[in-house]
């Protein structure tokens, strides 16, 4: 009788689930609309770099006003005029990256090397490892930006 019992309330459990997952899928409200429009119009303004008036028409297509159409362009021209600036920060700091990389990339190393002297001593030695590796990846980047300058 329990598992008769169980076996019911599971079925029902199963098919209230069922509904209710299928009336969630169905009502695409507004704000859903215009999430799935900024993620189309995002990867066709900053990631395939489009024409604004070509995005403006498929955002119209998707049936969006012009005050929504509006918002959404500006607030694509924000971030992609902010990544420029950020670029163009990062390449205008590309040498002093490289000198205080370098200097971080030595300075670790010294210090292990001093360290691993004294360990006869003091019976430990110390691998400065994350001064290293903060040196070398800050040497990289500084690299990557002064030869994207270049080209």
């Amino acid at each position: 009788m329990e598992a008769i019992l169980a076996i019911v309330i599971t079925a029902i459990l199963f098919c209230f689930f069922i509904r209710k997952g299928k009336n969630e899928i169905s009502e695409q409200t507004t704000e859903d609309v215009i999430d799935s429009a900024y993620a189309e119009a995002y990867k066709l303004v900053i990631k395939q770099k489009k024409d604004v008036n070509e995005v403006d028409h498929i955002l119209e297509s998707k049936g969006l006003d012009e005050s929504q159409r509006n918002s959404i362009i500006v607030s694509l021209l924000q971030i992609r005029s902010d990544k420029k600036a950020k670029r163009e920060q990062r390449i205008a700091n590309a040498p002093s990256d490289i000198l205080y990389g370098g200097i971080w990339c030595i300075g670790g190393i010294a210090l292990t090397c001093l360290s691993l002297r004294l360990s006869d001593f003091m019976g430990i030695g110390v691998l400065f490892w994350g001064a290293i590796i903060y040196g070398i990846k800050r040497v990289v980047r500084g690299l990557f930006y002064k030869f994207t300058r270049m080209n």
